[in-house]
């Protein structure tokens, strides 16, 4: 359901007919292939590979699913309602963990909070049982809830923090029974902790504390009874990253500038792990459910594992190089080792959930992510990089339109679709809003602008203090690289985003007006210094977030007349193109009040305005009546202005 304003009458009007005849010309095309979520959202198989559990997605609800392996058959299957399933394991063959989410008040608090909570679905008895239910003392509003960083499968217990207390808040830690989702308070943290760690036999081996006033970060570690502060640094936000425990000794996993290391909880000694690779960032680290460190996945546009074990590593590069124009990404090893579950992404694929036998070296498809879309309909994803005016390289994605397969066309309708972020990356796979504007017949640019991580810390920290200033000149660069090859036509470009992508929106429209046809922000921010504040009133103006919007915002520090400077609120005057605005109207990130105020600016100056609120999405668009409603609209905004 969604609610829609214009910006001026006049427009109202001219948009009513066309509006439906749209919708009901879309709705027979090719749009629920890309608004419905995905079928499958996330897989897993047992330790022993005979039953894999699955997250599907039917007739707009989530069901959770119990699969043998080799089957279509579920031999359980439960409907979640309106909660969003987000990621799914097994602890056992015998228990499987759901963790989901949902967005909601609670009483006493203003605003709305995200929730998550994790559930555990015992296989014999088809029973599901909420964990950290009715644990006395859980603090009731509270984002993060649900986490497991620990288990002791002899003991049937898991690990989880949470906030306790009710004046005085403190972050514990809990030990859960598996049967009846009671907790047991285990340990007690402080107000500035922030993580907790425990060995495989549940015992507290380690707790991460961050004080944000005095900017100290420090790690205690435990010995039975005893404290030792092995770790103490005084830092505006924290250097270095704790992913996890070593698989093998009495140490911590942390990462420092690209560099894993391990730290003895002894004695806090460091000592430099052969887990780098050169100059890559680190995308992400897996790890098992007790966080013993697995597998480390390195950045950049087409991201790679490194595995901790040298055989599975060994492993792990043979499938890898079986789809060498797609993204292999590791999820799990079973079967006592000999086999392997990846997810693939990319060209020719749209998410297949795959298996790996080490042993006969073959691969399966065991599930794909939208099964209605199949590989006639991805448009080919072609990494590029191009210069920007003052000689950067900016890595970027193309995606080609679907009925570009045998010749690369000339003079395509553009759209350009900047991240979110801003510090973060677009890398090869399959995109589901590029792979649908190129679907439509669009060419699609998918920059990564100074800013984005991924890339080194030299082109990370270029972006920082040019919000609405460099980082826009590099989309603006694109555009004319791409209008210079002769691909896209300069006359038919259109800027679309989400997050601080919907910000590049609507400072392109703002900055850069006779560069596009048409502006499209999602859940955009338009006021800077209102976003600052609100951050301000959430976490406290001490917190280092707020140091760290300091930095990228203004190179060190930012006032308010230089962010009123770079936000397009201020330059509603400026824009010559029509612009359509979405937003979910329980979006706890980037509140709805961005874009209504943008909107209320925009036709205050007679501009050409829409804005579309969706009830009840977060800043996800995480359901998906909502994101066909999303796409809906899109559709019928772009043929009217940019077709």
């Amino acid at each position: 359901m969604c609610r829609i304003k214009y910006g001026i009458s006049l427009f109202a009007i001219s948009w009513i007919v066309p509006l439906w005849l749209g919708l009901a010309e879309i709705t027979q095309g090719f749009v629920e292939d890309y608004g419905n979520l995905p079928r499958t959202r996330a897989l897993a198989i047992s330790p022993s590979g005979k039953l894999t559990a699955r997250i599907q997605h039917e007739n707009g609800k989530d069901v959770f699913l119990i699969v043998p392996t080799g089957s279509n058959r579920a031999t359980a299957a439960t409907e979640l309602g309106d909660i969003q399933a987000d990621t799914i394991y097994f602890i056992s063959d015998k228990k499987v963990v759901l963790t989901v989410s949902d967005t909601r008040r609670v009483r006493g608090y203003s605003g709305k909070l995200n929730f998550t909570a994790s559930y555990v679905y015992d296989i014999a008895s088809k029973k599901m049982t909420v964990l950290l239910n009715k644990t006395r003392g859980i603090h009731p509003a509270q984002e993060g809830l649900g986490r497991i960083i620990g288990m002791n499968v002899a003991k049937n217990r898991v690990y989880m923090p949470a906030y306790s207390g009710d004046v005085y808040v403190t972050y514990n830690l809990y030990s859960v029974d598996l049967d009846t989702g009671k907790g047991k308070l285990i340990a007690t943290g402080n107000e500035h902790t922030v993580d907790w760690y425990v060995s495989a036999k549940g015992k507290v081996i380690a707790r991460e504390d961050y004080q944000n006033k005095r900017q100290i970060h420090k790690i205690v570690a435990f010995n039975g009874n005893k404290s030792n502060t092995v770790y103490s640094v005084e830092t505006p936000e924290p250097n270095i990253q704790v992913y996890g425990k070593h698989p093998r000794h009495d140490s911590l996993v942390y990462m420092e500038k690209a560099t894993f290391y391990e730290m003895d909880l002894a004695n806090g000694e460091t000592k430099k792990l052969e887990l780098s690779s050169g100059e890559h960032d680190i995308r992400s680290v897996a790890t098992t459910l007790n966080r013993e460190v697995v597998a480390i996945e390195y950045d950049g546009i087409r991201p790679f594992y490194e595995l901790v074990d040298a055989q599975k590593n060994a492993h792990f590069a043979t499938i890898d190089n079986t789809f060498p124009h797609s993204r292999v990404s590791y999820l799990s090893t079973f079967d006592n080792g000999k086999k392997m579950l990846v997810f693939v992404s990319g060209n020719n694929y749209a998410g297949s959930y795959m298996v790996f036998d080490t042993q006969t070296v073959r691969v399966k498809e065991i599930a794909k992510r939208y099964p209605g879309i199949n590989q006639s309909h991805i448009g080919e994803i072609q990494t590029i990089a191009y210069k920007s005016r003052d000689g950067l390289s900016i890595p970027s994605l193309l995606t080609w339109p679907t009925s570009a397969a045998t010749e690369k066309p000339k003079q395509l309708p553009l759209i350009v679709l900047p991240h979110g972020g801003p510090e973060a990356n677009d890398v090869l796979g399959f995109d589901w809003l590029a792979q649908f504007f190129a679907r439509s017949g669009y060419l699609v640019l998918q920059p990564n602008f100074r800013g984005s991580s991924g890339f080194g810390a030299e082109h990370l920290a270029a972006g920082y203090g040019e919000w609405g200033a460099k980082m826009q000149s590099d989309l603006a660069d694109g555009v004319n690289a791409l209008v210079k090859m002769g691909y896209a036509n300069s006359k038919r470009v259109c800027i679309v985003g989400a997050s601080y992508g919907g910000y590049a929106a609507l400072a392109g429209g703002a900055f850069y007006p006779d560069l596009y046809r048409c502006v499209i922000s999602v859940a955009g921010v338009s006021d800077l210094n209102r976003m600052l504040s609100d951050d301000k009133r959430l976490f406290g103006r001490h917190h280092f977030l707020i140091r760290y919007w300091g930095k990228t915002l203004g190179g060190n520090s930012v006032d308010q007349k230089q962010l009123a400077g770079i936000s397009p609120l201020n330059y509603a005057e400026n824009f010559t193109t029509p612009t359509l605005l979405i937003h979910g109207t329980s979006d706890t990130v980037v509140p709805i009040k961005q874009s209504r105020l943008m909107h209320e600016a925009l036709s205050k100056a007679s501009k050409d305005s829409v804005l579309v609120e969706l009830e009840d999405d977060d800043h996800w668009i995480s359901t998906s009546q909502n994101r066909l409603e999303v796409l809906k609209e899109i559709s019928v905004f772009l043929q009217k202005h940019n077709p």
